[in-house]
């Protein structure tokens, strides 16, 4: 079977090859960037710290960002351990296929281990022993997270319904106020999420080889940059994948039926959307709070990583403006050919400031808490960006020269208020 192990590695050698020969360049810079933050990161444990520790009102926000993310993966159709699907299809019968998902979970504990030492940080403001408490409890979490995801990936009926628990309980003993009681809810479902583990009868394969081979053919389209097929490949993905959420499954009435159609919309956003948003909040704070760029010019200058830390969150919140406003303009146009809607455009335009309203909140209160703003001023960025945000739809739908030339002032100006956040 020695043969079989070489030819994995052979399949990711020859993956990784197309690679690094057709992106490269980007390749490079994540390298130099992982490798300049590593050592940041480093220094930053042996003693530099936050340059702004957080506030202790905000701490218990900080871990709800994970509580997300954790969700996210219990709920993800996709599979969170991965092998090639070649793999599962020759090797599921022997005990060569246990030692390789094996070596997967030990992976995954890695990769969690990192996520973890960097959430840590943030919280506890690389101070020492709360820094080490804050990384166990995380790891722990995060990781009993990734086997919760995978065994709801495989399991039906009552095995989801254990894991969702699982998470609850979880998700509410990390924002326990006592650390005896955090590490009795953590380390409970942790131990329960490995028995689980432990007792699993066997893995969907249907659903997980087919999943596995679309991944694997998407990867190889990649590798040989091959543009039509993947685009191709991501239409038909789109067109067939399973919905969980649908109108239907939801209180309709005719007052919020575009309220939650918006909701819907908002929640199938292409994930990739969300992590490059995501990835901008995370480095504008870092940027803000830490002391990771010293010696860099621009970056490690505090005068001028403020005003960049702020662009990049106002970057954040006008990308989300600019999606709900394209849904809005979508459903108008299907209006004006045709789609009979029993409702007027300003309730229309109503339903999608009212869900944009509720979304800015909610990343309003993430970027507070993240960035150990005032409450106050942060309050006060809150209600003039609500408004601007609801005058700016109101623009859009009168779409002539004046209200583009108007929508340009509103940009500066969403950028001026932006500055309230690191007041």
């Amino acid at each position: 079977m020695i043969a079989a192990y070489k030819a994995i590695a052979k399949h990711k050698l020859r993956t990784a090859k197309g690679l690094l020969k057709h992106y490269w360049p980007s390749y490079l810079g994540i390298l130099l960037g992982v490798v300049f933050l590593g050592s940041r990161l480093i220094a930053a444990i042996g003693q530099i710290g936050l340059a702004r520790p957080p506030t202790p009102a905000y701490i218990p926000y900080l871990p709800a960002l994970l509580i997300v993310m954790n969700g996210y993966r219990l709920w993800g159709q996709t599979p969170v351990i991965r092998i090639n699907a070649a793999t599962l299809h020759y090797l599921y019968h022997t005990g060569h296929f246990q030692r390789i998902l094996l070596l997967k979970y030990l992976w995954s504990l890695v990769k969690n281990l990192l996520a973890a030492l960097v959430s840590a940080g943030l919280i506890s403001g690389f101070r020492q022993p709360e820094f080490v408490t804050y990384t166990v409890l995380l790891t722990l979490y995060l990781y009993a997270g990734v086997i919760s995801a995978w065994l709801s990936y495989h399991g039906k009926g009552r095995q989801r319904r254990i894991t969702l628990v699982v998470y609850l309980v979880m998700s509410a003993g990390l924002l326990m106020p006592n650390a005896v009681l955090r590490f009795a809810g953590v380390g409970g479902g942790t131990l329960a999420a490995l028995y689980m583990l432990y007792r699993l009868p066997h893995l969907n394969l249907a659903r997980y080889y087919q999943d596995l081979f679309r991944l694997d053919q998407n990867m190889a389209y990649v590798s040989r940059y091959d543009l039509a097929q993947m685009l191709q490949t991501t239409a038909e993905y789109a067109a067939n994948r399973r919905r969980r959420l649908l109108l239907h499954h939801l209180p309709l009435n005719r007052s919020n039926a575009l309220f939650l159609k918006s909701c819907i919309t908002t929640v199938r956003t292409d994930p990739r959307i969300w992590t490059i948003l995501i990835s901008l909040l995370l480095f504008s704070t870092l940027l803000y709070r830490t002391s990771l760029f010293a010696g860099i010019p621009v970056l490690g200058d505090p005068a001028s990583a403020t005003p960049i830390s702020v662009l990049l969150i106002m970057t954040v919140y006008a990308n989300m403006g600019e999606l709900l406003q394209r849904q809005m303009q979508t459903m108008l146009n299907k209006q004006r050919l045709g789609l009979f809607l029993p409702m007027e455009q300003r309730q229309i335009v109503f339903a999608y400031i009212a869900w944009g309203s509720l979304l800015n909140l909610g990343l309003t209160i993430s970027v507070g808490c993240l960035m150990a703003s005032n409450a106050i001023y942060l309050m006060a960025f809150y209600i003039l960006y609500s408004a601007i945000y609801a005058f700016n739809m109101h623009c859009v739908v009168g779409a002539n020269r004046a209200m583009r030339s108007l929508q340009k002032v509103i940009r500066i100006l969403q950028v001026l208020i932006g500055f309230l956040i690191v007041a």
